[in-house]
């Protein structure tokens, strides 16, 4: 809920920001989903379950992280935020 509420202060959630925020959300959907079919593929399990774990794993990383960057760059944030 942090992340939301930072966004909200910051002003990233206002209604002029709104068709970005539907197009960045599109366009993490369809790289992420594809990747997560693969992933699936490759570990040798069904589509499918690949598509319910990246759903599953994007409400928990959103869930529990409090930066604004999002499920699927999680790692990322992690990355940067213990950078010396």
């Amino acid at each position: 809920m942090f992340a939301i509420q930072k966004a909200y202060l910051n002003g990233s959630l206002s209604k002029d920001k709104w068709s970005n925020n539907i197009i960045a959300g599109l366009v993490v959907g369809v790289v992420a989903l594809p990747l997560a079919m693969a992933f699936a593929i490759a570990s040798g399990v069904t589509p499918q379950a690949g598509i319910y774990t990246a759903i599953i794993a994007g409400i928990f990383v959103w869930r529990l992280t409090s930066t604004n960057c999002g499920a699927y760059r999680s790692l990322y944030c992690l990355i940067e935020q213990y950078r010396c």
